[in-house]
This record gives structure tokens, C-alpha cells and sequence, in this order.
């Protein structure tokens, strides 16, 4: 018998839980779990001892649970975790990378929104204002002429770097290390940043939080880009220094910007960045959990069954 231990909450809720483990295995897998559902970390850290696999949001610390043969965290956002000393051989599984399709779409649908100007499109319809001439003045080009710079080729990079290459365009990867992922038509490096920065017209940052990437995208590196680029952020706040991107807006020193993530969540009402024209707020949504929360947990079952 294996014990199961499920941490729940308002979305991933016991009866959820249930419907999943009832779709993913038939009646005589049931019977070789035993689960378990706790609502609060508390309850959870209480019984972690008695059982085998545990799913949860945080990680306790590793004494906790280093007797489990399977921890699974409902997260993505894992970047804390290269800080915690978690042994290679420890079976820990993350949601990382099931949110990366969605994310990539959020990526195209802020770059066409950003091309066509649509912030100008939606202001115009609060006031009932019909102005085509304003969109003609705009220069538009179809997306397919544009370089689409990737920031951080991981799992969400990747996925951004193919929905754009799939559509036709040119697609430019900066990484640490050159990989072999086909949707990249051209690499930049380290040492190449500059140059990527300058041959990118639409910049999507995918990079994952870490000490040397917090304001990563800072005031040097966004004039480096010029007052004709777009910049799009679907990875963490942190990496763009809010203060030079609406000073870069404010003086057109880029041309427009796309926000799904923030320094501070949710944003201050007072933030100066809601009184940028040229720039689109979203509330963390491009990769949000609750949209996978069927995936996540089929995910999580998939392993235990594996593990088995």
C-alpha cells in the first residue's frame, strides 16, 4: 500500500482530487493507494512521516522529507530551490513546463498587440472614437518581418520560440549555452548580448529568477535596444527594473511594452507604470496555475503511477 498525502486549497480541492485519481485509474489501482487530502502546511508537516508520496506548494525543509520517493510541487516557479541543497538522486517533480504552450500564446497574442496598437484601439472605444488615421501613421508590418528576440531559452522559451516560427517569422535566441532547438534561427551567447539586444525588434524575456538575473533588463540595456523595439515580460518582475522601463517609455527610448509580471504583486494603484500609454498590464496571467489545474494533476498522477 502506498500513502498518498495531497495538500489542497481553494482550487485544487479534495473533490477535484478525486475526479482525477477516478479518470487516471481504475477501480483495482485505487485500491493499492491510500490518499490522504490536508488543507493547511501545518497539518501536512504533522503527518509527512507516515507517507510515501506527498504533493504540496512549498518545499519543507529536506530532513522532512527525504524519506518520501516522491515529492511533488504545483508549482513552476522553482528558482529557490538551487539555494536548498536538494540531493540529485531526490525524486522531486515540478509543474514546471506545463504552462509553457499557454505562456507562448500570451507572448504572440502581447506581440500583435503591441504591433497593431491595440491599447490606442480599446482607449479610443471608452471615448466612442473612430480614428483610423492614428493605426495608419503606425507603419504596420506583419509580424512575420519582425526579429523575435528570446530571453532565456528553457522550457517557455522554447515553446514562445516555436508558436513565432511557426507563424514564419525570424527568431533569435540568447542563451548561456547554444542549444540544438530547431525554432532558433540564430544564437547569441553571453558575450553577444549587445548585439541581441540590437537585432531584436520584439524581445520576450524568459529568463528565470536568479541573483545575476534581478534587473537583468536594466536603463543601459534598454537604450541598448533602441526607440523602435518592443519588450514583452512573461517570466518573473524582478528581471526588469521598473523605474528605467517607464523612464524608457516615457522618453521613447523603446517603443512599447507588455507586463504579465511585476516586482510587487499585485501592482501598486500608484505604480507610474499604469500612466504609460504605450504599455499593456496584465495581472499574471500568461502561465497562471489555475488555468492547469486538470493538467497539473494528471501530471502529478502520471508520476505516481510511474513510481509505482
Amino acid at each position: 500500500m502506498t500513502n498518498i498525502l495531497i495538500q489542497t486549497n481553494t482550487y485544487f480541492t479534495k473533490e477535484r482530487w478525486s475526479k482525477s485519481f477516478d479518470k487516471n485509474l481504475n477501480g483495482e489501482q485505487l485500491k493499492s493507494y491510500k490518499i490522504e487530502y490536508v488543507a493547511s502546511t501545518s497539518e501536512l508537516l504533522t503527518r509527512l512521516s507516515s507517507v510515501d508520496i506527498c504533493f504540496t506548494f512549498n518545499l519543507p525543509e529536506f530532513e522532512k522529507i527525504k524519506h518520501l520517493e516522491l515529492m511533488y510541487l504545483g508549482i513552476s516557479s522553482v528558482n529557490y530551490l538551487d539555494n536548498l541543497n536538494i540531493p540529485k538522486e531526490f525524486n522531486l517533480q515540478t509543474s514546471k513546463g506545463i504552462a509553457s504552450t499557454i505562456i507562448a500564446e500570451h507572448s504572440l497574442l502581447m506581440a500583435l498587440s503591441l504591433i497593431r496598437e491595440f491599447p490606442s484601439a480599446i482607449l479610443n472605444q471608452k471615448k466612442r472614437k473612430w480614428d483610423q488615421a492614428a493605426f495608419f501613421e503606425a507603419n504596420v508590418r506583419s509580424i512575420r518581418d519582425y526579429n523575435i528576440g528570446i530571453l532565456g531559452i528553457g522550457n517557455n522559451g522554447k515553446a514562445i520560440a516555436e508558436i513565432f516560427q511557426n507563424i514564419g517569422c525570424n527568431v533569435l535566441g540568447y542563451s548561456n549555452n547554444k542549444g540544438e532547438d530547431k525554432s532558433i534561427n540564430k544564437w547569441y551567447l553571453k558575450d553577444e548580448l549587445n548585439q541581441f539586444l540590437t537585432d531584436s525588434e520584439i524581445i520576450i524575456v524568459a529568463l528565470p529568477l536568479r541573483t545575476d538575473t534581478c534587473h537583468f533588463i536594466d536603463e543601459e540595456k534598454l537604450l541598448a535596444m533602441g526607440g523602435e523595439t518592443m519588450i514583452i515580460n512573461i517570466a518573473r518582475g524582478e528581471i526588469i527594473n521598473e523605474n528605467a522601463l517607464y523612464k524608457a517609455l516615457k522618453n521613447n527610448d523603446i517603443k512599447a511594452a507588455a507586463l504579465d509580471v511585476f516586482e510587487k504583486e499585485p501592482i501598486s494603484r500608484r505604480s507610474k507604470l499604469w500612466k504609460s500609454p504605450n504599455l499593456i498590464i496584465t495581472p499574471h496571467i500568461a502561465g497562471n496555475i489555475h488555468f492547469l489545474i486538470n493538467e497539473i494533476q494528471n501530471d502529478f498522477i502520471s508520476k505516481v503511477r510511474f513510481n509505482a
